[in-house]
């Protein structure tokens, strides 16, 4: 079977079962239970959305208006977070990554703090952590409100602490590539604010999603098979019957309606929310192993025991050449936080209001690619792509 790093990469039969359940009929229990759950995780109050972005956009429309107008944000992020940011009325501020290129340099930050600074969200990388000690330290001294991202760092810690539990608010993402994956969903947590979700609308098209979990499932395995997989998908997203995970109209600096979460949805995520500690211990597993092989063939950060790892980044010249190569061999490394600060590629990056100077960040986005880490990685799969990265750099 093909090795995918992106394309629903944590949907395994029983999650497939369950969307095609789903389609018949769902348990409004359900996200009472799944509630429940992240208040005793995160001893905070969830309030759930149709994605992370939206969490996050109802987040900064529940700040307090005090005149303050600058929400710091890490250059190298996705637009979508962006986009929350300028729909709540607010101006992103920048701050370059420190030279490991991915988390933020506590250098930088400390120069772009200003009067104005009303809120900062941090991002935590690929479930790598940041120091976010020294970051509450400084909202504490300057007083502002502390947002940690956890769309990519779901069970991840620093110094032996849940992250999520340093901030003001947090905010889950259960996007299709995530740790935690329906397709689509979020969460908002906070102690600080009172978020409204009553007057939500549900969801658009959630079948669209479920199908998606489902199609993939059942097309991965024969997407190179006289490429009857790979045309398939194609066909079906061309003709508009999969949900995209980033719209155009994001990709040009706009940010949806928040919605509410549909239980259909949650239902898979509560049945990947339970599984939690092993699938992290598993992804942990395999970024060491990738560390161990690639230390001396690639530049990579040292292995971190307490990151998620919701994907391995490694950092090379020219990437897409790596991409091909891999590709060849019917396995596709994580290209979509390659080739631009503020990623994807394809978005209008005036939208976002980018003035340029992040060098750090702007070096990543031209050297990194990313290894995957889901549940179909086993360590013999995880052995074959760093076999294969170093074949291709000549060791």
């Amino acid at each position: 079977m093909p090795i995918f790093t992106d394309f629903t990469p944590n949907m395994g039969r029983s999650e497939i079962s369950i969307a095609f359940k789903s389609f018949f009929f769902s348990n409004k229990k359900t996200l009472k239970r799944f509630a429940a759950s992240l208040k005793r995780e995160y001893d905070m109050t969830p309030y759930f959305y149709d994605s992370g972005r939206s969490a996050l956009l109802s987040i900064l429309e529940g700040l307090k208006n005090d005149g303050r107008n600058e929400v710091i944000v890490q250059s190298y992020t996705c637009v979508v977070v962006v986009n929350a940011i300028k729909a709540a009325g607010y101006k992103p501020v920048y701050v370059d990554v420190d030279e490991s290129g991915i988390n933020m340099s506590i250098k930088d930050l400390k120069k772009k703090i200003t009067k104005q600074t009303r809120a900062m969200i941090v991002q935590h990388t690929f479930g790598i952590p940041d120091q976010i000690d020294e970051i509450k330290k400084l909202t504490k001294e300057h007083k502002f409100f502390l947002i940690e991202d956890l769309a990519h760092a779901i069970r991840a810690t620093y110094k032996e602490k849940l992250l999520g539990t340093y901030s003001d608010a947090a905010f889950l993402s259960f996007g299709s590539g995530k740790i935690i994956s329906s397709s689509r969903g979020g969460v908002a947590l906070t102690k600080r604010l009172k978020l409204d979700t009553s007057e939500l609308n549900p969801i658009d098209n959630v079948w669209k999603h479920l199908y998606k979990i489902i199609l993939f499932g059942l097309a991965k395995p024969f997407y190179y098979f006289f490429s009857l997989g790979k045309i398939k998908i194609y066909l079906l997203s061309k003709l508009g019957f999969l949900p995209k995970v980033i719209t155009e109209n994001e990709k040009n600096g706009y940010a949806p309606a928040p919605h509410s979460f549909s239980p259909k949805l949650a239902a898979i995520a509560l049945h990947q929310w339970r599984r939690r500690k092993n699938n992290i211990k598993r992804r942990r597993n395999i970024a060491k192993i990738y560390h161990k092989e690639l230390k001396d063939t690639v530049r990579c950060l040292p292995f971190n025991p307490e990151a998620a790892y919701m994907r391995f980044p490694i950092f090379v010249d020219n990437p897409e050449k790596l991409f091909a190569f891999m590709k060849k061999h019917h396995i596709m490394l994580g290209a979509e936080w390659m080739g631009s600060v503020i990623v994807p590629s394809s978005i209008d990056l005036r939208a976002t209001k980018y003035k340029g100077g992040c060098k750090n960040a702007e070096k990543t986005a031209l050297t990194i690619i990313n290894l995957p880490t889901d549940r179909q990685i086993t360590p013999k799969k995880a052995e074959k792509i760093t076999q294969l990265i170093k074949t291709f750099y000549g060791n």
